[in-house]
C-alpha cells in the first residue's frame, strides 16, 4: 500500500489483507490501524477508483493480486468543496 496526501507520499507499507475484503472493510480497517478517518480515504487499485465500498478487491484486481493498492488521504479543505 502506498499512502499519499497533499504534502508526502509514503510506502510502500506492509498491509496484510485477503482477497475476500470488500473496499468497505478495507477502509475500515486502515481508520482502525492507521487512524485515517474513512471520509478522507480514496483509493486506487492499478490505474482504476475504487470508490464502491460493497466491491470486493478481486472486482478491482481481475489479473493478479500482486497490484498495487493507492491511497490519497483527502485534506480537510478538500472534503469540505467535494461536498
Amino acid at each position: 500500500m502506498y499512502i499519499e496526501d497533499q504534502f508526502s507520499h509514503q510506502g510502500p507499507l506492509p498491509l496484510q489483507i485477503f482477497e475476500t475484503i470488500t473496499m468497505g472493510e478495507l477502509k475500515d480497517k486502515i481508520s482502525k490501524e492507521f487512524n485515517i478517518p474513512i471520509v478522507a480515504q480514496r483509493w486506487i487499485i492499478g490505474k482504476q477508483l475504487a470508490d464502491d465500498d460493497k466491491a470486493f478487491l478481486t472486482q478491482y484486481n481481475k489479473n493478479d493480486f500482486e497490484t498495487p493498492l493507492f491511497l490519497y488521504v483527502m485534506s480537510l479543505g478538500e472534503l469540505y468543496c467535494s461536498m
